[in-house]
């Protein structure tokens, strides 16, 4: 039975639900940057067909961006804050008003639009990190289009991991930062531009996957720095590579059929 691109999003956003309600689930990260590539394919392959040929496509495509975003985080980091305040008073504002002028204007603005929101601390809203890295590439996303055209994508995707590496080199300049999860973002925008990454057939790679998690349960060792250790060094770079392993059934995943309730499922995700 095929599993539909809404449904595939679906359980990607229930591991990642997973990952913060149970320590047994370890691959929070790699659904994210699946999540990533997804990302690449569908919304450049949104802004060449509906966007771009448009008068002003450009701002339409950024302001159709915001809208998607914003309103629901907004919502939600509202929500936080309110909770927050019910369980623990005024203990978090205390801790904003011990920073200078600029750090609290720069801890409002990344709160408001989420931009920069993962160099900002404290953070009520942890996982909104990777929003933040989704309205960076939505911010880029033009210019990195105009390069694909100008100096073809591949070339586009190896300058972007060779940013990769740095950031991953450099892990304490920036613990996150956009150029470390661009690459991913380009694979799903090379997809869509038909480069091929499949390198083995979609059920093999979904095999294989399955393979390297059931070494990390069993072997003591992995299990360690996995599902006893999620923030592992260890762990955080096998988040990055998980994703690469089941690229073919990702890629073939984009172009199944929607069916039946896969839409529904697909809008549950978001």
């Amino acid at each position: 039975m095929k599993i539909g691109p809404g449904t595939f999003r679906l359980i990607l956003a229930l591991t990642v639900v997973g990952y913060h309600l149970t320590r047994y689930v370890f691959i929070g990260h790699a659904a994210v940057y699946a999540f990533f590539i997804l990302s690449g394919y569908w919304v450049s392959k949104m802004y060449e067909n509906k966007y771009r040929p448009a008068k002003n496509g450009v701002w339409i495509y950024l302001l159709s961006r915001a809208w998607r975003i914003y309103p629901i985080y907004w919502l939600i980091l509202l929500m936080a804050y309110v909770m927050n305040y019910m369980l623990h008073g005024w203990r978090y504002w205390y801790k904003i008003g011990e920073y200078g002028l600029w750090e609290q204007l720069q801890w409002g603005f990344s709160n408001i639009t989420l931009l920069a929101y993962c160099q900002t601390n404290p953070q009520l809203l942890s996982p909104a990190w990777s929003l933040d890295i989704e309205m960076q590439f939505y911010l880029f996303l033009p210019l990195i289009l105009w390069l694909c055209r100008r100096i073809n994508v591949r070339w586009v995707l190896t300058f972007s991991i060779l940013g990769m590496f740095y950031f991953l080199w450099a892990y304490g300049l920036m613990y996150r930062a956009f150029p470390k999860f661009l690459p991913y973002f380009i694979i799903g925008i090379a997809m869509a531009k038909g480069l091929q990454f499949n390198y083995v057939k979609s059920h093999i790679s979904v095999l294989l996957l399955f393979v390297v998690l059931s070494i990390h349960y069993l072997v003591p060792p992995l299990y360690e720095m996995t599902v006893l250790g999620k923030f592992s060094a260890y762990n955080i770079h096998l988040s990055y590579v998980l994703p690469l392993v089941i690229l073919p059934f990702i890629q073939k995943n984009v172009q199944v059929e929607s069916r039946g309730n896969d839409a529904m499922f697909g809008a549950l995700s978001y």
